[in-house]
């Protein structure tokens, strides 16, 4: 006897079975060799007073976290060799946003320990009331290294949206030419404040000079526009098991 099966059994079995594609220890993971950009802000022992837990990661787990790229073989690339880099061997990006003095005391030891490059994104505004920020002379020596690229974040680490276009093309060209000034190279790589942009900041961006632009958007693919590279949210709060689902599925929660 064949045993029936209800519509509503097969609707419940479609239902469950496309639900698991966003448990992402079941989603299957991406391609080893796509490229992998994670997003980082502050990596101070703990988050400053009136900062979101999960915009620092610790350097204990930053240690981890390279330790774990070092060992799987992945290759540490620069924001703007990230463009060029051959889609046949793992690669990783690593972007830290804002430019806080952290990123000097212990996110620098770390790169040396590990020789990996990172690419950090500073703006002059102390978004964080009291929390140091990156000073000229630091980023001219982590930017001698040849370890650290400095990419543009605006001057003033303002909403771009929110500004009419000369504001906004002032910001953006201004940035650039503070970071071109401090490290003596060109500023080719870019972030958008708060992942927030329109086509027009997007425009401006290309238009003054940058190669390539990442936002906030979460996702593991293959580069289409170089103005609007997704990144992978490094959470200060992930553990150290969940990092590897954040390399191979885009994201740590199940």
């Amino acid at each position: 006897m064949i045993p029936c099966i209800s519509i509503a059994g097969v609707l419940l079995a479609v239902l469950i079975g496309f639900s698991l594609r966003y448990y992402f220890p079941f989603r299957l993971p991406k391609d080893p060799n796509l490229p992998r950009t994670l997003m980082y802000h502050a990596t101070d022992v703990a988050p400053w007073p009136g900062m979101r837990a999960g915009l620092n990661v610790t350097p204990a787990l930053l240690d981890s976290q390279l330790r774990y790229l070092k060992e799987h073989g992945y290759t540490f690339v620069t924001a703007t060799e990230l463009l060029t880099f051959p889609p046949t061997a793992r690669h990783v990006c690593l972007t830290f946003d804002d430019g806080y003095a952290d990123n000097y005391v212990h996110l620098f030891p770390l790169l040396k320990a590990y020789q990996a490059k990172a690419t950090i994104f500073p703006a002059r505004q102390r978004e964080y009331p009291g929390k140091p920020m990156l000073t000229d002379a630091q980023i001219r020596e982590m930017s001698d290294s040849g370890l650290v690229e400095f990419g543009g974040h605006t001057l003033n680490h303002v909403k771009l949206p929110t500004l009419d276009d000369a504001a906004a093309e002032r910001e953006i060209r201004e940035g650039k030419a503070w970071m071109e000034r401090v490290t003596g190279k060109p500023c080719t790589s870019f972030v958008y404040p708060f992942g927030q942009y329109t086509l027009r900041d997007v425009d401006l961006v290309k238009r003054l000079g940058f190669t390539c632009a990442f936002t906030c958007d979460k996702g593991i693919r293959r580069i289409g526009n170089p103005y609007l590279i997704d990144r992978l949210s490094a959470h200060g709060e992930m553990k150290a098991w969940q990092f590897p689902l954040v390399l191979s599925r885009g994201k740590f929660k199940i």
